[in-house]
């Protein structure tokens, strides 16, 4: 059984004479059926985002993985936004990891570069600041003591500087233009100390980092800086593990032998290793072989090494990832289609499975075909329909309300406050053209503001009223946006009379009058593929 299926998807990979955007055909056995009858201490993991939770072809790829790591929902700033203490992203985040029997990464307690805007400015005496975010850790940590599903926590993020080295480690106090963490120079033994005592022991507790993987073999540079600070505190018996979130490319990475190297040095000190973030951009890639090779490299390097014990994307497509979709970065596409990099990976593992290995039919997952009748052409959509999310191009910028999906795939804005704004930036920008959005409120009587705004200039400029919106079904329409000198970046929707109110919205695009030269990859990438291979070769 295991030859057939192998055959099913890797000779067509010979047949093709196509590399750049070559698919396998449709059959693959997802890694989460297979790896851990390989490796049972090792995870597969992936970021998530809870704006797509609802999407049942996101939910396809989420399966594969065997642990999840919210990308935002548990961080300090998503937790404590406003200043008021809200697990409820979190919360939601671990309920969906756990609906897939996958393991959380919890990410993460404490980042001493990225605080939320307000706590910046929070107190000029930093021992009132050190005990706002002890007890901040604390109550996370009691509150999620009891979640068998979390395994692991990022109890620190990223707190030494680019400019350390192996002999001069500097930590981070602030962001650059904040500096709310000086005088606290015992932060690192302050809060691996607390996580210790406030977690249970079978959570291991880790370290994270950017270019601390031995990228071309620098180890005398970050890499060894990262390295002194773990090790002193593993002699505190502080710690247990250290993540490298690999943000790498065709000029910056670690080869096979590089990465074994500096894994190996962890495990002469007693410190489990993790790929925490993957993601490989095209940006400096010669070639897709190139980066083919290079992800190849870097899952096998972690899994031959039994002290690499997890290996996490940093998102599920491309499309989502934070680097830009154009740089595609994932081992899946925009349209959620298995790349040659995952199937890679899957060979690797599936060779090395025992002969009494068990798993099930390979997965039927044929490339989807848009449907023509729904696509506007040329529109740039901020929700579409059918795809269970806001299009990863719009940033959600929105204040005073919240976002979730309903069963039919349409985003409800629930607004909390007067003047709340459902706000979507879009970093390429627009001009002039149409705005067409489909909408119906809870409640009768409720009216909204439609502006478009240059966010960085802080100008706004008016569309349109929207009044006697309908609450039993959904109204359409259609508003003019005037062309300026430069255009727009964020369209918002204001609740202008009523502080409670929802709006439920879908079909929701933009339609230039001329398509801007900046637009057209965006427009590719939400095309078909068949279409993409038209126009790229």
């Amino acid at each position: 059984m295991k030859e057939f299926i192998r055959k099913l998807y890797v000779l067509p990979l010979l047949a093709s004479v196509k590399a750049n955007f070559n698919k396998r055909d449709p059959y693959w056995i997802k890694m989460s059926d297979i790896i851990q009858q390989v490796r049972p201490d090792f995870q597969y993991g992936v970021s998530t985002t809870r704006d797509f939770f609802k999407s049942k072809r996101y939910q396809d790829i989420i399966s594969t993985y065997t642990l999840q790591v919210p990308g935002n929902e548990c961080k300090f700033y998503t937790i404590e936004k406003s200043g008021d203490f809200d697990l409820s992203q979190c919360n939601e985040a671990i309920t969906f990891a756990k609906s897939f029997n996958a393991k959380v990464r919890g990410h993460t307690l404490f980042w001493p570069a990225n605080s939320p805007d307000w706590f910046t400015n929070y107190s000029d005496d930093i021992e009132v600041t050190k005990q706002y975010i002890m007890n901040y850790i604390t109550k996370v940590l009691d509150y999620y003591k009891d979640e068998e599903s979390i395994i692991y926590w990022d109890v620190i993020n990223e707190a030494v500087t680019d400019k350390s080295n192996s002999t001069t480690t500097v930590l981070k106090y602030g962001n650059g233009n904040s500096h709310e963490f000086v005088g606290w120079d015992t932060y690192s033994e302050d809060i691996y100390a607390l996580a210790r005592e406030h977690t249970n022991p079978n959570v291991k507790l880790c370290y994270n980092d950017y270019n601390a993987e031995n990228n071309n073999g620098n180890i005398e540079g970050k890499t060894g800086a990262v390295f002194n600070y773990v090790k002193s505190l593993k002699e505190k018996e502080l710690i247990d593990c250290v993540g490298f979130q690999m943000h790498v490319s065709g000029n910056y990475y670690p080869n096979y032998e590089q990465l074994t190297q500096i894994i190996t040095m962890y495990e002469e000190i007693g410190v489990e290793v993790h790929i925490t973030e993957i993601d490989v951009s095209m940006k400096y890639c010669e070639s897709y072989e190139q980066q083919l090779e290079i992800y190849n490299g870097i899952f096998q390097a972690c899994f031959d090494h039994p002290n690499c014990k997890v290996f996490t994307v940093w998102g599920a497509r491309d499309a989502e990832s934070w680097i830009g979709a154009e740089n595609e970065p994932l081992p899946f596409d925009n349209d959620m289609y298995p790349k040659n990099i995952y199937y890679d990976m899957l060979d690797y593992v599936m060779e090395k499975l025992p002969p009494s290995a068990t798993y099930p039919i390979p997965t039927v997952t044929t490339k989807p075909t848009p449907d023509a009748s729904v696509d506007v052409p040329n529109a740039l959509y901020l929700i579409k329909p059918g795809s269970y999310m806001i299009s990863p191009y719009w940033s959600n910028w929105s204040w005073d309300c919240s976002t979730s999906l309903d069963d039919e795939g349409n985003v409800i804005v629930e607004y909390i406050k007067l003047n709340g704004s459902f706000s979507l930036f879009n970093m390429n920008g627009f001009n002039g053209g149409t705005l067409h959005l489909e909408i119906k409120v809870d409640q009768p009587n409720i009216k909204f503001k439609v502006d478009t705004q240059i966010v960085n200039a802080n100008k706004s400029q008016l569309i349109a009223f929207l009044e006697d919106i309908p609450t039993d079904k959904m109204l359409a329409y259609d508003l003019k946006i005037p062309s300026i000198e430069g255009g727009y970046n964020r369209i918002s929707i204001r609740s202008i009379e009523s502080e409670n109110a929802i709006l439920t919205i879908n079909n929701y695009y933009f339609k230039q009058l001329l398509l801007l030269p900046f637009q057209l990859f965006e427009l590719i990438t939400i095309s078909s593929y068949n279409c993409i291979n038209h126009i790229l070769n």
